[in-house]
């Protein structure tokens, strides 16, 4: 497998990158990706690691020249943008602005994943994220809508945010496949944190019936969630009219 050496961790210039990336290319990998990205052309086939490896490098070096310069031509190209914004130095304000700039080259589950959980700094500014996470509910959007729900899930799943989650996860109406499944991981993890509450909810709350039998699914498929509340919700499942889910346009998130 390619790698990046520790005697290769210095600074890299934004016309680097491209050459570093094909180097590191493997073709089982990219095939593997591909077969997990429905739609995603232009894989090289790069691993996750070394992403953030060269990632690391951007950010000693020119990286507001990298962000400027590289159009995401590749998958890889816009995941290393999305890890290079989500870890640079600029004030949260800053780095919501140029995130909202970038949500448009968010075109896939990995992507739209893989930056929600690099942007660490977002728990320790809720008055400022959460706002622009609200926008982001409200999106058309299929992968802006996923961003905000997984960016909840992955920084504010405490007790005090857990009746907004909960809420901004069940309120989902969107078609798209991806936008549903992101809902229903949202709260299938708030099941595993709160299951009296989640399990109420699921309960009493309207939502989208793809939703709420794949939140169950996740949920039945949970370690953290305890045999007795599996059973409540085998009876949940049970209860609910039968119908044609949406399927999957591969075993995706």
């Amino acid at each position: 497998m390619p790698s990046i050496s520790p005697r290769k961790t210095q600074p890299v210039t934004p016309g680097e990158v491209r050459p570093i990336l094909l180097s590191l290319a493997e073709e089982k990998y990219k095939n593997f990706s591909a077969s997990l990205l429905p739609g995603v052309d232009s894989i090289l086939g790069v691993r996750l690691p070394l992403l953030r490896k060269l990632a690391s490098r951007i950010l000693k070096s020119d990286w507001e020249g990298f962000l400027r310069e590289t159009k995401g031509e590749y998958f890889e190209e816009t995941m290393l943008k999305g890890f290079v914004l989500a870890q640079c130095p600029i004030s949260p304000e800053e780095r919501i602005l140029r995130l909202k700039e970038f949500l448009p080259e968010i075109q896939n589950w990995s992507v739209c994943d893989s930056v929600c959980a690099s942007i660490k700094e977002a728990s320790r500014y809720p008055d400022t994220y959460l706002p622009f996470l609200r926008e982001c509910l409200s999106s058309g959007e299929e992968f802006t809508l996923r961003f905000g729900l997984i960016m909840l899930m992955d920084h504010f799943l405490t007790p005090e945010f857990l009746p907004f989650i909960l809420e901004a996860a069940a309120s989902v109406r969107h078609p798209g496949y991806y936008a549903k499944m992101a809902a229903a991981w949202v709260l299938a993890t708030c099941c595993g944190k709160s299951p009296q509450q989640t399990l109420a909810y699921f309960r009493n709350t309207p939502m989208d019936e793809d939703i709420l039998r794949k939140a169950i699914q996740k949920s039945l498929e949970s370690y953290r969630v305890s045999p007795d509340i599996k059973e409540s919700l085998r009876g949940l499942r049970a209860s609910l009219p039968s119908l044609q889910t949406n399927k999957a346009p591969r075993k995706s998130l």
